[in-house]
Formats: C-alpha cells, structure tokens, sequence
C-alpha cells in the first residue's frame, strides 16, 4: 500500500507580510527518501517546520502521520544548516555523523555495539560511500 505520511496542500507561508512559500503542495510517502536542496534563504528549513507542525501555514493545510501502518514512529532526519550550532567540534567524519542517527536508539547510557556498526557500515554501502 502507498501510504502517504506527508502531505502539503496549497500551503502559503512567509515572515512579516512577505510570502516565502506559496501554493505548495506535495506528498511524501512511506518509504521515501525526500531531499529539498535550494539556495540559502530559499525556504528549505520553513518548508520542514511547516510539515512537522512547528510552524502553522498561513493558508492551507498541512498532514504529518507521526506513525506508520504497523504503529512504529516515522523517523525525521534533519541536517542544519548552521552544523556548527550544534557541535562545536565539527567537522566530523562522515562515519561519525551517520553514528549519530543511531543514539536516538541507544538510550541515555547506552553503547554503541556491534549492532549499530553494521548499521553504519551498511548504511554507507547503501550510498555507496
């Protein structure tokens, strides 16, 4: 089944009275692998706040399903754009940065095992990198 767990319909959103997203409208479904690559000051991260429910649109309308068919969560991945906000010791090795994904998982006082290395490591392979 082709489930949709984002859709945007006819969205208009800006700052003060100028509109930096206008009639937008998209669906993202379960499975895929969306990237919005643009120009600084272009609306990408207005865009993810809008379809996480961090930011309401002005007009339209906006659906984010939280879990999937099965019940599990729907795992968002967001890269900054401003990485050094975050972490002060960046640049990082790419192995690192995909490591970070799986902490979510880890608990508080979790280690890392062998089992997140695989995932990694074949992450990596996946993307060929």
């Amino acid at each position: 089944m082709n489930v949709i767990l984002s859709s945007m319909r006819e969205v208009v959103f800006g700052y003060g009275n100028e509109p930096v997203i206008e009639n937008l409208s998209l669906d993202i479904h379960a499975g895929q692998f969306v990237g919005v690559a643009r120009t600084n000051g272009a609306a990408k991260s207005t865009l993810l706040k809008l379809m996480l429910g961090l930011t309401k649109p002005w007009s339209g309308s906006v659906r984010f399903n939280r879990f999937k068919e099965d019940g599990s969560k729907v795992a968002v991945a967001y890269v900054p754009q401003q990485v050094s906000s975050f972490n002060a010791a960046f640049p990082s090795k790419v192995s690192e940065l995909v490591r970070s994904g799986c902490y979510s998982r880890l608990g508080l006082f979790g280690r890392f095992k062998n089992e997140q290395r695989q995932i990694v490591e074949r992450s990596l392979k996946q993307v060929g990198m």
